[in-house]
């Protein structure tokens, strides 16, 4: 079972946003989500933001079938395994080494 928290960016300093949920203060690494911005919302999972914010960002990254499209804008909201795209220096290689695809999902 995995656990992602809902937080809210307070602070960015390249890489690295300060974060707050709950009234609780924390750094995490915003590298997989280059577009994030001070006031934005992100989920977090052991010290990542991990969610993409629309199906344009993610399609800057991973590529996209239609039918990818739909279930990742479906009510269900699912986490989708999308294949990354070559030389994709945005996100750590060390956050999926070796793996071709990465669990994707829209808030």
């Amino acid at each position: 079972m995995c656990l992602a928290i809902p937080a809210r960016i307070i602070k960015i300093n390249k890489n690295v946003a300060e974060i707050e949920s709950l009234g609780v203060k924390k750094e995490v690494d915003i590298s997989l989500t280059p577009e994030a911005k001070v006031g934005n919302f992100v989920i977090v999972h052991a010290g990542f933001a991990i969610m993409l914010k629309d199906i344009e960002s993610i399609k800057k990254y991973y590529y996209l079938s239609k039918k990818e499209i739909e279930s990742l804008t479906s009510a269900r909201a699912p986490i989708v395994l999308l294949k990354k795209k070559a030389k994709n220096y945005t996100v750590s290689w060390y956050v999926s080494l070796y793996n071709r695809y990465e669990g994707v999902m829209l808030p």
